[in-house]
């Protein structure tokens, strides 16, 4: 009953350790069954806009910190895409023109993030991706 009182979609749902420790549990997992698990970053938040426009309460005020301990663990990962430095301003929020609501990326930044990842695959998994076709809207 008391998980059904947090809202996971708020950034200080997470305690930043505990996180990491998950993803390295499923990055344990997946070495145990062969898989190659390709972590990226998570998408910066715009604190402003949050309270601004969407009227969600603000963050801590050291999210960026945790936000960038994560960044920092998945960057050191074998396989990785920074998504995060695309979508930040120069103070590390995500950009205005990337959000409404300053905690979700639009439909831009979720395009730029899905070319960053398409090319970081086709980079690095060419024998995956080149059999693959891309579909088309008819």
């Amino acid at each position: 009953e008391e998980r059904s009182k947090v809202n996971y979609d708020h950034p200080d749902a997470f305690e930043t350790s505990l996180l990491v420790e998950h993803l390295k549990a499923l990055k344990e997992k997946c070495a145990a069954y062969g898989i190659i698990p390709v972590f990226v970053t998570p998408t910066p938040i715009n604190p402003s806009l949050m309270i601004h426009r969407a009227g969600i309460e603000h963050p801590t005020p050291d999210w960026l910190t945790h936000q960038q301990f994560v960044c920092a663990w998945v960057k050191k990962q074998p396989y990785s895409v920074d998504v995060a430095s695309a979508l930040a301003d120069e103070r590390g929020w995500l950009r205005s023109d990337y959000t409404t609501d300053g905690l979700h990326p639009d439909y831009l930044a979720k395009k730029s993030m899905g070319e960053k990842i398409g090319q970081y695959l086709e980079s690095t998994f060419p024998w995956v991706t080149q059999s693959l076709t891309k579909k088309t809207n008819s």
